[in-house]
């Protein structure tokens, strides 16, 4: 019980502080070593990040699949009672310095995309073409709110449909005066009305329900 202890206390910085400094117990050699590794793999990952840190996306991508290489904790759990039959630390040193390195790179992945990018545009980055449809529909229904704001309308469906293989959003709101708008905003200018036609409540909403949909999460 007492050793098991004693192993959970090593291994605790490694869990919940991944940015944790090698254990000042191990030998002087390997401390030498771990210290010119991860020197080496320090300088060998700042010179890839900057030339693959091209756009907020580049740095999203990265910093998830640094992430997914960190060991689970359940994983470290397991290694310390292992450890604790033979008493060989060798396997725990090694795991604890690819943490060490994983986070120390992760830390300057993040350091570099929040000086181009800024930290919101970092974590938020639409990359893939779900995340951009739902980015451009933001726009687009925020753009229709503000329209109908001014225009005394009131929004009152909206839908994506496709317009030759290009997704347009459409919008209907509908005014106190018996009339209705259909209007359209295409995802690739979310920011610019596309198409306005407005007539009768009844013949917009007869126009709206003969459009195809096209299938897809909005929100």
């Amino acid at each position: 019980m007492t050793k098991k202890l004693f192993l959970f206390a090593l291994i605790f910085p490694v869990i919940f502080n991944y940015g944790c400094q090698s254990n000042s117990s191990s030998s002087s050699s390997s401390s030498s070593n771990s210290s010119s590794n991860s020197s080496s793999s320090s300088k060998t990952n700042e010179s890839i990040d900057e030339k693959s840190l091209t756009s907020d996306c580049d740095c999203k991508k990265h910093a998830i699949e640094l992430k997914l290489k960190l060991p689970a904790s359940s994983d470290l759990f397991r290694l310390m009672d292992s450890t604790s039959v033979d008493g060989d630390f060798t396997e725990y040193r090694k795991i604890k310095a690819n943490v060490d390195s994983i986070r120390k790179n992760y830390d300057i992945t993040f350091r570099k995309c929040t000086e181009k990018f800024g930290e919101f545009n970092v974590i938020n980055a639409a990359c893939t073409p779900e995340e951009k449809t739902r980015k451009a529909f933001k726009t687009a229904l925020n753009l229709i709110k503000r329209k109908c704001h001014g225009s005394n309308q009131t929004l009152s469906k909206y839908m994506a449909t496709k317009v030759n293989g290009k997704i347009v959003f459409l919008f209907i709101s509908v005014a106190e005066n018996g009339m209705a708008c259909i209007t359209g905003v295409s995802e690739i200018s979310p920011n610019e009305i596309l198409s306005t036609d407005c007539g009768n409540v009844d013949r917009k909403i007869a126009d709206w329900e003969a459009i195809t949909e096209y299938k897809i999460n909005l929100q």
